[in-house]
């Protein structure tokens, strides 16, 4: 598996060798994946990602054509139902183990006494912090959910035009 993204990075690095933005992202995709794949912090990753992905997906249209109607129409649609109620609960969650006492101690006893939950591993393995910190590092990642999508639309433009600068152009 390893040898298989290792390969397709190479692939698309030397089949987009000619267009410097591309090949800067790719290169740093390698680095970014060199950094997680060969380091503690794949561990960190994966117990992060079980949170962590719902605020992904929030953000993940729902089908293709979904997708290609967002991007053919002048408007931006980053607040689906479906999304809000996942962020909702999410923050719900968050605001919950700050805040209330009962929530965090179910919390911290983990599943039925023989798991520690995501975060309270975490916490204790791997960052050295309270609980607290986790949680309200995973709240700001829910504002973010909000802020992110509605950045990227405004400046839709001026990201398209960056990431299209150096592009190969086929002459006749």
């Amino acid at each position: 598996m390893l040898g298989a993204i290792v390969a397709g990075l190479a692939y698309l690095f030397y089949r987009y060798r000619n267009n410097v933005p591309i090949s800067r992202y790719l290169l740093g995709a390698a680095i970014i994946y060199g950094l997680c794949a060969f380091t503690p912090l794949h561990k960190m990753l994966i117990k992060s990602m079980g949170h962590g992905f719902e605020l992904l997906c929030r953000n993940i249209p729902v089908s293709g054509a979904q997708c290609s109607c967002q991007s053919n129409s002048n408007r931006a649609a980053p607040l689906r139902d479906d999304g809000i109620f996942i962020l909702l609960s999410d923050i719900r969650f968050a605001w919950g183990l700050m805040i209330n006492a009962d929530e965090r101690a179910t919390y911290e006893a983990g599943k039925g006494g023989l798991l520690d939950n995501d975060f309270v591993i975490l916490a204790r393995d791997y960052l050295g912090v309270d609980l607290s910190i986790v949680v309200a590092l995973f709240l700001v990642c829910c504002f973010f959910t909000l802020v992110i999508p509605f950045l990227l639309f405004r400046y839709q433009p001026l990201i398209g035009e960056v990431m299209g600068r150096g592009q190969l152009r086929i002459k006749n």
